[in-house]
């Protein structure tokens, strides 16, 4: 072989090492990017190889809050966003980091509301999981980093920003709980709704402090408002499933909701 043979034979070798490199971290890490890049086209049926972690599920709605003493004008409300997260893949995603923003009718950004960022630890293969935030709204009339026209608020958009595979069963997390018999009560002079539900026989959770997502939806299933609350899991709760009670901002009267309750084993939000 020639000395030029033998030149193009080793290029071409360290190629397809270079190239083979590469395939093997794309299949660990996916970082979607260009403008709007997002999981949230993303379907069950999809090909493995294109198969990502995906927004099922987004909505919004205004809170009205006091300052100083005194409601704030619509105008100044604050934004409570909830979402759904699905993973449709046969791995578990992990390190799923998301972005959430308020948009106008155009579909811009609204001019001074901030954006909200949160990481999930693992969505399992075929789960779906909520989570839940506020846009907070600052009264200051003087602020233009913080401050937004609440009423110009027509969209939230989350888009999943970055995440990483592992098997499921490599992901270090207690069993899953789930949630059963879950009650929207009557909207207290707060706002506030109580949410009774009960633990699932089937998975218990540990006794303890635990984070739930309240996600609350009206008579038309859309999701209108999103809390992240602390309960306290007695350890003397009954095997079959005692009752226990978060709360989330009701919108309006608080007529003809539901909810759904997700369990989380440390304090995440947006």
């Amino acid at each position: 072989m020639t000395r030029r043979g033998r030149w193009w034979t080793v290029a071409a070798v360290v190629v397809c090492v270079a190239l083979a490199a590469v395939l093997i971290l794309a299949t660990r890490r996916h970082t979607p990017s260009g403008t709007g890049a997002s999981a949230s086209s993303a379907t069950a049926g999809s090909a493995a190889a294109d198969c990502r972690p995906r927004v099922a599920d987004v909505g919004f709605g205004s809170r009205a809050v006091k300052f100083n003493g005194q409601q704030v004008a619509p105008a100044d409300a604050d934004i409570t966003l909830g979402v759904i997260v699905q993973n449709p893949c046969p791995r578990a995603a992990v390190n799923v980091q998301l972005l959430a923003r308020a948009t106008t009718a155009s579909g811009s950004d609204v001019a001074g509301a901030l954006h909200l960022r949160t990481s999930l630890d693992a969505v399992m293969p075929g789960q779906r999981l909520g989570v839940a935030g506020s846009i907070v709204n600052d009264p200051n009339s003087g602020a233009t980093v913080g401050h937004f026209n609440a009423t110009t608020v027509a969209a939230v958009r989350v888009d999943v920003l970055h995440w990483d595979w592992q098997a499921a069963t490599d992901v270090a997390q207690p069993t899953a709980t789930t949630a059963q018999d879950v009650a929207v009560g009557q909207r207290q002079s707060d706002g506030d709704v109580p949410v009774s539900f009960r633990l699932g026989p089937d998975a218990p959770a540990p006794s303890g402090d635990r984070w739930v997502c309240v996600l609350l939806r009206d008579t038309t299933d859309r999701i209108v408002s999103g809390e992240m609350r602390e309960v306290h899991i007695p350890a003397d709760l009954p095997a079959s499933g005692g009752t226990l009670t978060a709360t989330a901002r009701a919108p309006g009267t608080g007529a003809g909701l539901h909810a759904e309750i997700y369990f989380y084993y440390r304090q995440t939000s947006f």
